[in-house]
């Protein structure tokens, strides 16, 4: 069984998410039989837990992830308010 770790020394991207990316060595051994779908599930679950962890302390994390979700909040409002919308 081949070590996660050992997988991404030699990454090609430094912010792969190693599910699709093209050259990535993780999903190459998952399909190879040499690391199992349940590691590398764990993995991106520590990854999130990780994440959210993490934005729950830094003020500016957080103001970028609920960034997007503003927007979309925004977006009702913004076509009400287009000058050439008809009614």
């Amino acid at each position: 069984m081949v070590d996660l770790t050992d997988l991404t020394r030699d990454r090609r991207f430094v912010d792969c998410a190693h599910t699709t990316a093209s050259g990535c060595a993780v999903p190459t051994a998952v399909r190879n039989g040499h690391l199992t779908q349940r590691r590398l599930d764990g993995y991106h679950r520590r990854q999130r837990e990780n994440a959210h962890a993490a934005s729950r302390t830094d003020i500016r994390l957080r103001a970028e992830q609920e960034r997007p979700m503003k927007d979309i909040a925004r977006l009702p409002r913004a076509y009400d308010n287009f000058p050439y919308r008809k009614a």
